[in-house]
């Protein structure tokens, strides 16, 4: 993370603070032992926030047999976390909500927000989770880092959301490049600021990488993953794709059946118009959870049937999109989405008589990086590579992929050998000249980070001689080991004996 961008932005003076009340409910319940009537006490000393919490509680969406009339029986009618829960949320929302900038679109910042809160509710209730209300509470604040970016950086950061064309799963990315930050860490930054407890601060943190979220605090962030994509098929025109990735991850996280899964959607999207009253929210249209069902079944009926059509049809964006293939950091194709997507292009390439490149860039010096600066240090410094190698190679139809901790790799399908070396002569003259800014940050010498890269090419001449996809990554990965035994800091290509 840039923290001479992090000192500016918690130095604003217009960032939402936390409210007085929400400072003392957090130290209060940071009791283990807390009493019921003191922290009741407590938020019936402002009636605004007592009532809207009564209504909540009372709401078709809480689904109440008996009518709590006081914040005292709500406490033994619901517990401890719930209560806590909202009297945050209320509190925090409208700290929030305030200093307005009038070309942003809080319509879809609030929609994501409150759609996601009640859709991880929703499904943690239906998997009896425990932390039903922290994924509330996580869900409706996961984009607090917007606020506080937006709050210190104005029209420029407005760009850069506006720039994504409202697919938030870019928006990181854009983050990243303009800023050398994102609004996840921000945002956990300024959570941790505010004292806010773990089981709320990690989800903000992971919500957008829910799988390399810690194993305490873990499951709340993969249902608050789970809620985004509730929220994304509410307002998507094409549902089923994310309808299907819904079902997968409710299954393979939570155990639910579609059943299960459908039923925790349609809880949400009755609840959706009822809460944004209840927090005075504007979130635009409501969610037609029936037809969005109905509309999204029959979408996966028709791509069962495609499939069944063409079996072999190529689906390399499927491949790499996969859930069991995707590097939660960067969002890249993982070692396993990387072989995959080798082995699909590799003999895609060889059937079309098409030459087929593979690099593999190995980052020396991470360790040493995190070991100076903690792992936010040595993941930004793997993410501007990252960056620079998607600038040069993405244009040129490659493939970017994490294949390890400190190894990226790169495929690229009809490129020929003298395109890559130029292009990656490209790279590492980007990388040399940012490592220093990034480094001195946190006291570590440029020379301590090198790149050690190996480049293998097949071509029409070449592939009688190459056994498959394997070999070709072997090649790659040998010209890499030979450049680090040259010292790193440079290039080694594997040249294949040409057939005679």
């Amino acid at each position: 993370m840039d923290t001479k961008l992090l000192e500016e932005i918690l130095a604003c003076p217009t960032l939402p603070s936390l409210p007085a009340i929400a400072v003392q409910v957090i130290e209060l319940t940071s009791d283990p032992n807390v009493s019921m009537d003191d922290l009741a006490d407590l938020i019936q000393t402002d009636q605004a926030m007592s009532a809207r919490i009564l209504r909540t509680v009372n709401s078709s969406f809480y689904g109440l047999r008996e009518r709590c009339t006081t914040i005292k029986k709500a406490l033994v009618m619901l517990g401890l976390s719930p209560v806590k829960s909202l009297a945050l949320g209320f509190s925090l929302v409208s700290s929030l909500d305030q200093n307005r900038q009038p070309t942003f679109d809080y319509v879809s910042y609030w929609r994501r927000g409150l759609f996601t809160a009640a859709a991880a509710k929703s499904v943690a209730d239906a998997a009896r989770l425990p932390e039903a209300d922290e994924c509330f509470i996580s869900g409706l604040l996961q984009d607090i880092g917007m606020m506080a970016m937006l709050q210190t950086l104005g029209e420029h950061y407005i760009r850069v959301v506006d720039s994504t064309g409202g697919d938030h799963a870019a928006l990181a990315k854009a983050e990243i490049a303009a800023y050398e930050a994102q609004h996840a860490d921000i945002g956990a930054t300024l959570a941790t600021r505010w004292r806010l407890p773990d089981e709320l601060t990690i989800p903000i943190k992971y919500h957008e990488r829910p799988t390399a979220a810690p194993d305490e605090h873990a499951v709340i962030a993969k249902v608050v993953a789970i809620g985004n994509l509730a929220h994304d098929i509410a307002t998507s025109d094409n549902p089923a794709p994310l309808l299907k990735r819904y079902y997968q991850r409710c299954k393979s996280w939570l155990n639910l059946s579609e059943d299960q899964a459908d039923e925790a959607f349609r809880r949400f999207s009755q609840g959706t118009a009822e809460l944004s009253d209840l927090f005075n929210l504007d979130t635009g249209p409501g969610v037609d959870a029936e037809g969005l069902l109905e509309q999204a079944s029959e979408q996966l009926v028709k791509i069962a049937e495609t499939e069944t059509r063409a079996p072999h049809a190529d689906k390399l964006h499927g491949l790499l999109q996969n859930e069991e293939g995707t590097d939660p950091l960067t969002g890249l194709p993982n070692a396993q989405g990387f072989a995959r997507a080798v082995d699909r292009l590799f003999n895609r390439c060889a059937t079309d008589k098409q030459p087929i490149s593979l690099v593999q860039v190995v980052i020396d010096g991470l360790n040493t990086v995190s070991e100076a600066g903690g792992i936010l240090a040595s993941d930004a410094v793997f993410i501007r590579a990252v960056a620079f190698l998607q600038q040069q190679f993405e244009p040129m139809g490659g493939v970017v992929c994490r294949v390890g901790a400190g190894i990226i790799g790169v495929i690229l399908p009809g490129t020929r050998e003298n395109q890559v070396i130029a292009a990656v002569n490209q790279f590492r003259a980007q990388f040399d000249a940012a490592l220093p800014s990034v480094l001195q940050r946190v006291g570590v010498p440029a020379d301590r980070v090198s790149t050690s890269i190996g480049l293998a090419t097949a071509d029409e001449q070449t592939f009688a001689q190459i056994k498959g996809s394997k070999s070709l990554t072997a090649a790659a990965t040998k010209a890499a080991v030979s450049a680090r035994e040259a010292g790193g800091n440079c290039l080694r290509t594997f040249t294949i004996q040409r057939a005679a």
